[in-house]
């Protein structure tokens, strides 16, 4: 299930990536700030693996279910700054 939800998430981010959906800035070093086109703003930690969005604080981060997995920030930070 993990996988499958983490595949999910991943293709999510790619394609709001492509479409130009999400500005990302440096806050700190693994600390972004990622802007939505209509404003709202999340901050993620890539050395912490956190994100401040809804999806990821009230579904990923607590359910047993889908520890570990990334939410659509998160992988998207990841893509563009990670190598």
């Amino acid at each position: 299930m993990n996988r499958r939800v983490q595949e999910h998430y991943k293709r999510r981010a790619t394609a709001q990536k492509s479409r130009g959906s999400y500005s990302i800035e440096l806050l700190a070093e693994g600390v972004y700030r990622v802007v939505k086109t209509d404003g709202t703003a999340y901050t993620v930690n890539l050395q912490a693996k956190t994100c401040t969005c809804p999806d990821f604080r009230h579904r990923l981060a607590r359910s047993g279910e889908y520890q570990g997995v990334w939410c659509k920030h998160l992988h998207l930070c990841a893509a563009s700054f990670l190598r």
